[in-house]
């Protein structure tokens, strides 16, 4: 930015009001005053980017007291959030224009917070855990949440990391902790001897009046205020002498706007002393011990469930059996997706990867895989990279060819490409009884990449994959959309086409999107075209196809 932007820049900060503040580095630093509704607040203003992909920070230097002491979207330091991060994009041509733009709305924000308390708790139950998170100092504690199960405890905690790198994790289940230090090559795994109680509640936190609870009495009474049955829960752990072996107790309320947890050392002489008798410690928190400092904890979620569920609208592939045949350029990929979609997760969950093949060099330049698995088995080497993302996964390989014991599960994929091969599974499926019948996808490339292919194969109103090919005596394709034969190389006795790393990814793509629908019940068009713009094909509008009158697979006569 030029001297002249500068000038319009400070010309237009001197309009507003600001006045120009001791600086640090290269930020450049103001205070001046935001005449809101109720009131003057006043502000600073830092910019720390003259191009605006960070924007400018506005932070309260005073609270006046209109301004109520819980305020979404300002932390403990007085930062104020008025722009979701990447929401506006500031003109970094117009800087003037731009610092008028965060100001303005900074006061619009604030005026808003301020005068609407209906808006002030709704951005609070939004931003819940974050709120908690920064709402006032000290900062909360960070804790990780392993599998557990909603009970009212207690659980352990343990202390996971390195010497210099270490986290308090809370888990039932000391495998899976083992397996997530695995991962992440985390030397240390030790029980601290700690419990911690896990509660839920179906109603969203109260905005609290004055300040996040900082002590016994008021945590019991804020929990008191928008739950009485977790206070009740509280009261009646507090009765029972588990929580007086250890030092400090720690509490996780799930709320259906997120997390909250917080922790009470234990007086150790008095615990001690009360061990028999423990309603007497109880006593004492609900009197000169509500005194007691609370620490508040934050919670960072790990568990499988939440790492493969998050992000969906709907359920995933938690305790669905999958078989996926072929760990090729599409199955390698798709087998990623499947995962993170929880395809193994859950008590009968598992992943199949069935593929005969070694991954050789020239797999290399379109597979998931690279060079720190050439030369195994495909299926192995597709599994230990899964695992080393998702330990918790049930993850089974097959070095071999398909077979009929394939079709025991709820989805067959058939990702190699191969169409005799997916004939063999159209077969196999199609003999067993409806009842016993999978579900099955078939995906696979056409020409040079230009574009791909699949199909849905679920009832008898739809067609299978022999549907896909006409019954005269050269078996024409019924949807064919390659217009040019495609470029086939040979290499020594093998022949190859050649495609880019772009049409295994669309074809996984393309399969996990009509996954997706199946979980959700909304599957349609089970016969589906994906082209690369500008492709030279014939036009195939995705469908659902009616089986093929005379099919010889699935038995449909004209």
């Amino acid at each position: 930015m030029d001297g002249g932007d500068r000038g319009k820049v400070f010309r237009k900060l001197r309009a507003l009001g600001f006045t120009s503040a001791q600086s640090k580095g290269a930020t450049r630093s103001f205070e001046g005053t935001l005449h809101c509704r109720h009131g003057d607040i006043p502000v600073r203003l830092d910019i720390i980017d003259w191009t605006f992909q960070t924007y400018p920070t506005i932070r309260l230097l005073s609270r006046p007291s209109f301004v109520p002491s819980v305020l979404p979207h300002v932390d403990a330091s007085g930062e104020l959030c008025y722009f979701s991060p990447g929401s506006v994009v500031l003109d970094r041509y117009k800087p003037d224009d731009a610092l008028w733009q965060c100001i303005h709305q900074a006061q619009i924000e604030l005026d808003r917070l301020i005068s609407d308390e209906a808006y002030r708790k709704q951005e609070f139950h939004k931003e819940f855990e974050a709120n908690w998170a920064v709402g006032q100092s000290p900062e909360p504690s960070p804790l990780l949440l392993g599998e557990v199960s909603v009970t009212d405890g207690p659980i352990d905690c343990f202390q996971i990391g390195t010497d210099t790198e270490h986290w308090m994790i809370v888990s039932g289940d000391r495998d899976a902790v083992e397996k997530l230090c695995a991962t992440r090559r985390w030397p240390r795994c030790d029980p601290l001897g700690e419990k911690c109680w896990i509660l839920k509640s179906s109603n969203c936190p109260s905005l609290p009046t004055s300040g996040l609870p900082s002590t016994v009495q008021e945590v019991l009474a804020w929990i008191k205020s928008w739950d009485p049955q977790v206070r009740k829960t509280i009261h009646d752990i507090w009765g029972k002498a588990d929580y007086l072996k250890h030092k400090s107790m720690i509490f996780l309320i799930q709320t259906p706007c997120g997390w909250c947890g917080f922790e009470v050392e234990l007086d150790l002489a008095r615990r001690k002393g009360c061990l028999r008798r423990p309603t007497t410690y109880r006593q004492y928190l609900y009197g000169s011990g509500g005194t007691r400092s609370i620490a508040r904890t934050r919670v960072f979620n790990v568990s499988a469930e939440y790492i493969h569920h998050r992000n969906l609208l709907k359920t995933g592939l938690q305790g669905k059996r999958i078989s996926l045949v072929g760990c090729g350029a599409i199955g390698g990929h798709l087998a990623l997706a499947l995962a993170k979609l929880g395809a193994g997760l859950g008590s009968h969950g598992v992943l199949r990867l069935i593929d005969p093949d070694i991954l050789q060099s020239e797999n290399l330049g379109r597979h998931l895989l690279g060079l720190e698995s050439i030369f195994e088995p495909k299926s192995e080497a597709l599994r230990r990279h899964l695992l080393g993302q998702f330990p918790l996964l049930n993850i089974d390989a097959q070095q071999r060819r398909f077979d009929a014991s394939d079709c025991a599960c709820d989805l067959i994929i058939d990702a190699t490409g191969e169409e005799a091969l997916g004939e063999e599974i159209n077969y196999q499926r199609l003999s067993l009884p409806p009842r016993s019948r999978p579900q099955a996808l078939h995906v696979w490339i056409l020409g040079n990449g230009e574009c791909t292919q699949a199909i849905w194969c679920d009832t008898k109103k739809h067609a299978c994959l022999h549907c896909l090919r006409q019954e005269d005596a050269a078996r024409t394709k019924r949807f064919d959309p390659i217009v040019t034969a495609p470029e086939v190389r040979v290499r020594g006795c093998e022949a190859f086409t050649p495609y880019a790393i772009s049409a295994p990814l669309t074809g996984a793509s393309l399969a996990i999107d009509m996954v997706t629908a199946w979980l959700a019940n909304s599957l349609k068009l089970r016969f589906r075209t994906r082209v690369v713009e500008g492709a030279n094909v014939r036009p195939i509008k995705s469908q659902d196809v009616e089986p093929l009158s005379g099919c010889a697979a699935c038995g449909i006569q004209s």
